[in-house]
């Protein structure tokens, strides 16, 4: 039966129609390599987050991460675009990074801050001289950043611009780098895009169906970053610690966003909302960044917490609580 079907295979390619056949043998393909360990990712330098995700952000996956302002959604997703390349330095692939709330420069200063361990504003010098020390490891962390494949796209564009922007780099990625070479695409966030004038439901809906094409289309990665709603803040979900933590409502216009991607974190700093304890438990909040899974690939979304160290651009993995599962 399908060798008459195969016959057909330029009018199926024309209608963009895949016989079941060819599925199964993807999926046992897939089946057999994860067996033999060979589905590969980029990890990140959190292990817990590792484990929370399914070992690693695999290929061909979206990954939204979402938040309030102040949260640290931005410092962590700057955080990856330079510590996927030192986690993964086995890993042929470029960065191309959407980001039309910061400039270049300020990018690149919070890496430099992540890598020094200080401050933006120490780095610029605004509070006190740098010691020849400081200037030299701050030399140091700009020249090694220099190695890394990350290009910025500088001004903001329609979800199709976009798409085009994408591809085509991606293709000149390839005759620079190799034909294996991937793609990490980070943008922030799904709410900067130019519209055009067309409606903001309609430009996140545009752009979520046009990420799900793209992300199969190569090896290619999406991490977007999305707006929470106010619901989190409301006076009733703080007064009732069941509410504490945040939802998959919580996500700006969230069904579109949360149907698109494969996985989705949410970053979440109580104290920003002035909560004195958080959740049933009455878990710890002074310093603490709390990263929930709302949608993962298998088995329970279980949140983690961090140390907040966000005045470096990153967050580290806390060595006291490894989960919510425990008290503090």
């Amino acid at each position: 039966m399908y060798n008459l079907l195969s016959n057909m295979d330029p009018l199926l390619d024309k209608l963009g129609l895949v016989h079941i056949y060819e599925a199964a043998k993807e999926a046992i393909e897939e089946i057999y390599a994860r067996k033999e360990g060979k589905i590969f990712g980029l990890k990140t330098r959190w292990s817990k987050f590792n484990d929370l995700i399914g070992g690693s952000i695999e290929w061909n996956n979206l990954l939204t991460i979402g938040g309030i302002s102040g949260s640290g959604k931005s410092s962590i997703a700057n955080e990856l675009e330079t510590a996927l390349f030192d986690q993964n330095p086995n890993e042929n692939f470029a960065v191309l990074s959407f980001n039309f709330e910061m400039s270049n420069k300020a990018q690149v200063m919070r890496k430099i801050s992540f890598k020094t361990k200080m401050t933006t504003s120490e780095i610029k010098s605004g509070l006190k001289p740098i010691t020849d020390q400081e200037f030299q490891k701050i030399k140091d962390s700009a020249t090694s950043i220099k190695d890394y494949r990350i290009f910025y796209a500088q001004k903001p564009r329609t979800p199709e611009e976009m798409v085009a922007v994408i591809r085509q780099f991606h293709a000149w990625c390839k005759q620079k780098f190799g034909e294996d070479c991937g793609l990490v695409i980070m943008f922030d966030h799904t709410r900067l895009a130019k519209r055009l004038g067309i409606k903001e439901q309609e430009m996140i809906d545009t752009l979520q169906t046009m990420f799900v094409e793209v992300k199969k289309e190569d090896k290619r990665i999406i991490v977007q970053l999305t707006q929470l709603n106010r619901g989190i803040e409301s006076f009733e979900r703080k007064q009732d610690p069941s509410g504490h933590f945040p939802l998959r409502t919580d996500i700006f216009l969230s069904d579109s966003v949360y149907q698109s991607s494969d996985l989705v974190v949410i970053s979440h700093r109580p104290e920003t909302i002035n909560l004195m304890s958080y959740g049933p438990e009455g878990y710890a909040v002074k310093n603490k960044v709390y990263i929930h899974a709302i949608k993962v690939r298998e088995g329970e979304p279980a949140p983690i917490r961090f140390i907040n160290n966000l005045k470096y651009n990153r967050i580290d993995e806390d060595p006291v609580l490894p989960s919510l599962n425990e008290a503090v």
